[in-house]
């Protein structure tokens, strides 16, 4: 917490340090300035020493240090603000007795963790929120070329597919990116595979090339775009690649469960006659209405919009 004093503006002198000048009594500004600095540096360190008492995690460190039998040196006491004396520590106690005896507040972070960590391991006994890796992408992408539907749904990977490849140097980001992802889009599987897995991934899209990329695909395995990666920072996820997939059309939140399992063969195109997905159209969403690729594999449009256009012959006449 910055402060007048920390400033430079003045300093504080003791009583008699200055013949004949007190700062504290005979300058009432910075008087009253530092004596709220004071009590607001006192009420930190209360604080602070309250909760540091109650801290679950730190103890609960410090006696897996103590059964391991590590001879770590044991964390020094914050240095406090200003000086208090024990008393009033003491009888400042009653003020934040509530810290102390609240379960909501001492045990209500455990218990969310605890929560949190079995609706994961709920969901993932289920096959949600899980990143596949090697084995399972090519037993997927054999059962897409088999056209083996029942075992798709079974496996839970009759859903928009994210394949992210990675190499040694963006596998760590790759899989914290991915994981994220799994979470929070239950509906999307996610593939995380590695150069082993290459071959299996060519059969699916021969067209692409190998190094370290994200492959966006439908439901039902047809290809839709890919992106390199070969310059990948944890940054890139959020600010990039997650809107790069939601246009891909990808990204489902909810999990929705088939109950029947619908043959259906991956094609280069589509017929208006036949039956949509509950899902929605998949595809790469280009934005532009009336295009007759939008949903279909990944393209850009160039050249001026149809406003501008439309701007443009406005103006001539």
């Amino acid at each position: 917490m910055s402060s007048c004093c920390d400033d430079g503006d003045h300093q504080h002198h003791k009583p008699g340090h200055v013949e004949g000048y007190d700062i504290e009594g005979d300058d009432p500004t910075l008087s009253a300035c530092c004596l709220k600095d004071k009590q607001e540096q006192a009420h930190v360190a209360r604080v602070m020493t309250v909760l540091r008492r109650e801290d679950v995690t730190m103890q609960r460190l410090e006696q897996r240090h103590l059964s391991l039998d590590n001879a770590l040196p044991r964390a020094a006491p914050a240095v406090a603000l200003t000086s208090i004396d024990d008393d009033d520590l003491d009888s400042d106690d009653d003020e934040y007795a509530y810290l102390m005896d609240d379960e909501s507040i001492v045990g209500g972070l455990e218990h969310q963790r605890r929560a949190a960590l079995l609706a994961k391991a709920a969901l993932r006994e289920q096959g949600l929120g899980i990143v596949w890796g090697d084995v399972e992408f090519k037993a997927y992408v054999q059962n897409v070329l088999a056209r083996d539907t029942q075992a798709l749904v079974t496996a839970k990977h009759l859903r928009p597919i994210v394949v992210g490849r990675s190499d040694a140097a963006t596998q760590p980001l790759m899989a914290a990116a991915l994981l994220q992802g799994a979470e929070r889009f239950l509906g999307t599987c996610f593939f995380g595979i590695s150069a082993n897995a290459d071959d299996a991934l060519r059969r699916l899209c021969p067209r692409i090339a190998t190094g370290p990329m994200l492959v966006a695909l439908s439901s039902s395995g047809e290809y839709i775009a890919h992106r390199s990666l070969a310059i990948f920072d944890e940054d890139d996820w959020d600010r990039t690649l997650l809107p790069w997939l939601e246009k891909c059309n990808v990204l489902r939140t909810d999990f929705v469960a088939l109950t029947t399992a619908k043959p259906k063969q991956p094609t280069t195109s589509t017929n208006a006659n036949d039956e949509t997905d509950d899902d929605g159209p998949t595809g790469y969403d280009c934005g532009h209405d009336g295009c007759r690729l939008k949903f279909g594999y990944y393209h850009e449009h160039v050249g001026a919009s149809k406003e501008t256009k439309q701007a443009m012959a406005a103006w001539r006449q």
